[in-house]
């Protein structure tokens, strides 16, 4: 039977939804890290031909399926894969755009599958910290799990967790019009002011810049929220120092210059860096901790809008007096 996908976008009738700038935006998305298979130079051998096709196909509802390839991967454990021939992926990129801004809405926040950002690895994350906040509540069950004299841990499972006290807290406080309270919260000395901005009555998390168009518009966005800490970003399977961050930490370490696996990274508007393998990081912030340099682990979580790497803060170190001692002095404070 023919399948009348075209029906999913009931904004408009299919021609003016399938065009072939959609379909050929839908190609581009699919074929990355894909261009070397079989069934993508299949596709992109008679590329034009096959655009219009499929463009065609989609107007008029003749659009079906092909069938997929059932095979059974190994690594890193066994599980059977279903591949979709490359000229269904294109559809897929078609059509899961539109399908997500129709049902995104109204979907429950703890719903995991096939979303971005979330999967079984963030499910699993999200009911241990479910589990944990059962026996230890509040503003000062996270501060004795995440927050130590000179250091603050921030994991996903964590940084939910601190969400969800927050809202709760929060929701307590609009509905007794306790501005001084909740201000109280952010008022220095704390650790709370170094993760969130109050700004005209809602928080604004600094673990993550809200707008971004680099790798080094990153970098300065977490030298700027967390100062004087040099920034140590992860680039793929690597850490990373550039510039006046990569001086500073020679200057105490100089041996980190000569570790195993070392590279140079040079990035645009970042200058010259170096880079380890990321199963180094522990190594690296021993060193750092030894020198006495404050420092910010910044990791990567998925992708944002357009394909570029999400980066948040993931471990905060200072060894001064104006940051440690305000991590600690609030930490079991609550509301």
């Amino acid at each position: 039977m023919p399948n009348t996908c075209g029906s999913c976008a009931a904004e408009s009738d299919a021609p003016g939804v399938f065009t072939f700038a959609a379909v050929y935006r839908g190609y581009r998305q699919c074929r990355r890290r894909k261009r070397g298979t079989a069934n993508a130079q299949r596709y992109e051998h008679r590329l034009l031909d096959h655009l219009v096709d499929t463009t065609r196909s989609l107007q008029d509802r003749s659009y079906a399926p092909s069938r997929s390839l059932c095979f059974v991967a190994r690594q890193p454990k066994a599980r059977e894969i279903h591949a979709a021939d490359f000229r269904d992926r294109v559809v897929h990129h078609v059509l899961v755009p539109r399908l997500e801004a129709l049902f995104e809405p109204v979907f429950i926040h703890d719903l995991y599958s096939n979303r971005v950002g979330k999967g079984t690895h963030a499910a699993v994350e999200r009911l241990g910290g479910f589990m944990r906040a059962v026996s230890d509540n509040g503003l000062a069950g996270f501060a004795r799990a995440y927050v130590t004299t000179t250091s603050l841990r921030l994991p996903p499972a964590g940084r939910e967790r601190l969400r969800a006290i927050l809202a709760s807290y929060l929701g307590h406080f609009a509905h007794a019009d306790a501005w001084r309270l909740s201000q109280s919260l952010f008022a220095p000395p704390g650790w709370m002011g170094r993760l969130f901005e109050w700004r005209q009555g809602r928080l604004v998390p600094r673990w993550e810049p809200a707008a971004v168009t680099s790798l080094r518009s990153q970098v300065q966005y977490f030298r700027h929220q967390f100062p004087p800490a040099l920034v140590l970003v992860q680039v793929g399977n690597r850490v990373a120092l550039f510039g006046p961050d990569l001086r500073q930490a020679l200057a105490a370490c100089p041996w980190l210059a000569r570790w195993r696996d070392v590279q140079v990274e040079t990035r645009g508007g970042l200058g010259q860096g170096l880079s380890w393998p990321l199963a180094a990081i522990q190594g690296l912030g021993r060193s750092l901790r030894a020198a006495g340099l404050a420092y910010a682990f910044v990791a990567e979580e998925g992708y944002l809008r357009g394909g570029m790497k999400r980066r948040v803060l993931r471990f905060l170190y200072s060894p001064l007096a104006t940051g440690p001692v305000r991590f600690q002095e609030n930490a079991g404070r609550q509301p």
